[in-house]
C-alpha cells in the first residue's frame, strides 16, 4: 500500500511539472521568460509619411487578434485599429512630419488581453541620410529619424566618398580601393559604374539639373567631368591638388580648392568641358559650401571662416580660435556649421553661426569628426566620428542638444537625400 501511495505521488508531481512547463509555453502567460506574455519582434519605422510595424506571429489556439495603440508624443495612447489573428504587419500613414508617434500592441485572446509590448518610436520626416561605413564595405541609407537602415550598396569595396542627387533619386558612391565611381538608385541598386584610377579622388559633387559628376581628384591632379551615365566628359589639369569641389547647377560653376597653391578656382562648365574662369588666394582652404540662392560661398581657411561672393568679394571674416576643417551650410536660412579642430589628440568643436556670422552655439564633444552635413529640413547637423571615444554618427539639434544616434559603424562620409515631399 505504502509503495502504491509512493508512486501516485510521484506521478502526480511529474504531472504537475509538465503541466507548469507547458502554462510557460504559452506565449501569453506574463512569466513565460521569452515572450514576457506580449507579442515579441514588434517594430517600427518610417518611410516618408508611411509607419510600417512588424511583430512576430503568435502561436496560440484561442487567439482573436491584435490591438495597435498609437499616441503622439506628450499625448495619452488611443486604439489604433484591430487586426486579425492572421495579420503580422500593418502600415500607418501619419498627417504630420517631424511629430514622434509612439505605437504599442496588444494581443487579444477570448476575453483576455495581454501585456503590451515595449513602445516603438518613430518620428516620419521627407528625409533620408546614406553613409558610407568602410568598416563593412557597405553603404548604408537610413530613415529621417536615423532609427532604422532601409537598404544596403555593398558592391563598393571600402566606399569613402558620397555624392546625392535628390532630384533624380540616383546617387554616386567612390570606393576608395578599387577606384571605382558606382552611380546607384535611391534603394542601393547599381546602375553605372566608371573606374578614375586608383585612391586619388578626395571630393566630389553634383550638378543636380544635368545628372554630372564633378570629381576632384587629388593625387591625379585634375578635376573631371563625368556624365549621367557614368563616362568621363572632360578632365582639367591646372589645379595641382584639388581637395575639395562644391558646384552650383543653376549656373554651371563649380569651386575647386587647390591644396598646393592655396588657392580656390572658379571654373565653368561648358558644354561638356571644364575651363577655369579665375582663382582667388586664401591661407590654407580646406572646404567650402555654396549659398546657391545668395550666390556666395564660405570657405573653411585654416584659422578663419571666410564669406565671399561668387565674383571674389570678400563679405565677412569669421575668426576661428583654433582649426576650421569641415564645413556645412543650411541653404534654407543661411545658417553656417563648421568644424574648428584643435591639436592632435585633443577635442574638436561643432560651431553654429546664422548668416551674418554671428556665433550662435559651440559644443566642444567631438575628437576625430571626418564629416557633417545638416539636414535642411529641421535644422539639424550631423557629424561622422571616427574616434574610439565617439564612433558612430552624432546628432546636434537646431538648438544645440547633442545626441549619438548611429552606433556601430566607422563613417567616413555622409549625405542627405530630399523627397520634396
Amino acid at each position: 500500500m505504502k509503495t502504491a501511495l509512493f508512486f501516485f505521488s510521484i506521478l502526480l508531481i511529474v504531472i504537475g511539472f509538465h503541466c507548469s512547463d507547458r502554462e510557460r509555453n504559452n506565449p501569453l502567460d506574463p512569466d513565460n521568460t521569452d515572450s514576457g506574455g506580449r507579442p515579441t519582434g514588434f517594430y517600427a519605422y518610417a518611410e516618408k509619411n508611411i509607419v510600417k510595424i512588424h511583430w512576430q506571429p503568435i502561436n496560440a489556439i484561442d487567439l482573436s487578434g491584435y490591438t495597435l495603440y498609437r499616441r503622439k508624443a506628450g499625448n495619452q495612447f488611443r486604439e489604433l485599429v484591430s487586426l486579425a489573428p492572421d495579420v503580422h504587419r500593418y502600415e500607418d500613414v501619419v498627417d504630420q512630419y517631424g511629430i514622434t508617434y509612439d505605437y504599442k500592441m496588444t494581443v487579444l485572446a477570448g476575453a483576455y488581453e495581454s501585456r503590451p509590448t515595449k513602445v516603438a518610436k518613430v518620428t516620419p520626416g521627407p528625409t533620408f541620410t546614406w553613409l558610407a561605413d568602410p568598416g563593412d564595405g557597405a553603404v548604408k541609407k537610413f530613415t529621417h529619424d536615423l532609427g532604422y537602415a532601409l537598404s544596403m550598396f555593398s558592391g563598393a569595396y571600402s566606399p569613402f566618398r558620397i555624392a546625392l542627387n535628390s532630384a533624380r533619386q540616383n546617387h554616386w558612391i567612390f570606393s576608395r580601393y578599387s577606384g571605382t565611381i558606382y552611380k546607384i538608385d535611391s534603394y542601393g541598386n547599381a546602375i553605372a559604374q566608371v573606374n578614375v584610377g586608383m585612391p586619388t579622388l578626395w571630393d566630389m559633387d553634383v550638378d543636380t539639373l544635368r545628372n554630372e559628376l564633378w570629381v576632384a581628384r587629388y593625387g591625379q591632379g585634375m578635376v573631371t567631368l563625368i556624365s549621367h551615365n557614368a563616362q568621363v566628359l572632360h578632365s582639367i589639369y591646372d589645379i595641382g591638388h584639388p581637395l575639395a569641389v562644391a558646384v552650383d547647377s543653376r549656373l554651371q560653376l563649380g569651386w575647386v580648392i587647390d591644396d598646393s597653391s592655396k588657392k580656390v578656382f572658379r571654373l565653368q562648365n561648358h558644354y561638356g568641358r571644364l575651363r577655369i574662369e579665375d582663382s582667388y588666394d586664401f591661407t590654407n582652404p580646406k572646404a567650402i559650401a555654396l549659398d546657391e540662392n545668395d550666390q556666395r560661398m564660405w570657405v573653411a581657411d585654416s584659422s578663419r571662416i571666410v564669406r565671399m561672393s561668387y565674383e571674389g568679394r570678400v563679405e565677412r571674416v569669421i575668426d576661428s580660435p583654433y582649426y576650421a576643417r569641415l564645413i556645412a551650410l543650411n541653404v534654407q536660412n543661411g545658417d553656417i556649421w563648421y568644424i574648428d579642430r584643435r591639436a592632435s589628440g585633443e577635442f574638436a568643436s561643432l560651431v553654429k553661426c546664422d548668416s551674418d556670422g554671428n556665433m550662435l552655439f559651440e559644443r566642444e564633444v567631438f575628437y576625430d569628426p571626418v564629416a557633417i552635413v545638416v539636414n535642411e529640413f529641421n535644422g539639424d547637423c550631423l557629424v561622422a566620428d571616427l574616434s574610439y571615444e565617439h564612433l558612430g554618427v552624432w546628432r546636434c539639434s537646431n538648438s544645440g542638444v547633442i545626441e549619438h544616434v548611429i552606433e556601430n559603424v566607422r563613417p567616413f562620409d555622409l549625405d542627405i537625400e530630399y523627397t520634396g515631399h
